[in-house]
């Protein structure tokens, strides 16, 4: 776990830790950098930030997103998320399977690096999506796909939250192999709902709607 304040590796050591190419490593720096997840310094390195919202470009976040709880988010992604992880039990290929088995694998050498946890959460539960073979379903998720990203950032903000994250994983990923939908939607909706209460801890951000 990284504390506010961390240096984090440099890019060729998290290329190599991870597998992927220093490019990549630099794209996602940049991503996170710009979400304000980490800052970036020249001639030194890039460093864990405080994540705050007030703190992130108004033309990086998702349309309205002051005036967006994020229960409301995650209500969303709850009623996307379990009725495309039930589908999938019945569509999912072994080509996904093995997808998903590598994501989660990536989720947990990276569970001392916050930022790369991240990106393949938010890419673990994209492809149970796709792997449910329905279209409309998933563009709804496209349609929230980025307070998606922003509800799993801010509800990453306690130490364990990760490993806590990690076991309901491995849960979704042994439902789909069992192709069993009613463990595989009680997985993702129990997941979320303690994304909800995550969010209600000291350091988590509010759930409550921005008054007008």
């Amino acid at each position: 776990q990284y504390e506010s304040g961390h240096k984090l590796p440099a890019e060729r050591t998290l290329s190599n830790e991870l597998g992927v190419s220093r490019g990549t490593i630099r794209e996602a720096m940049g991503n996170l950098a710009r979400m304000g997840v980490i800052e970036i310094r020249h001639g030194s390195g890039a460093y864990v930030r405080e994540i705050q919202r007030e703190a992130i470009p108004g033309t990086f976040l998702p349309p309205d997103f002051n005036n967006v709880a994020l229960t409301d988010i995650l209500v969303a992604r709850k009623a996307i998320e379990t009725t495309a992880a039930k589908l999938a039990c019945t569509h999912i290929t072994k080509a996904q399977i093995k997808e998903l088995t590598h994501l989660i694998g990536c989720m947990e050498v990276s569970l001392e690096n916050l930022p790369m946890f991240l990106k393949y959460d938010m890419d673990f539960h994209y492809a149970i999506v796709r792997a449910a073979d329905n279209r409309p379903l998933e563009m709804a998720f496209e349609a929230i796909y980025e307070y998606h990203k922003y509800s799993v950032v801010f509800t990453s903000r306690n130490p364990g939250d990760e490993a806590v994250a990690l076991k309901y994983h491995w849960r979704m990923l042994d439902a789909l192999k069992r192709r069993d939908g009613v463990e595989a939607m009680a997985a993702v909706g129990e997941h979320l709902e303690a994304m909800v209460e995550t969010a209600g801890k000291p350091g988590g951000k509010s759930t409550k709607r921005k008054k007008t």
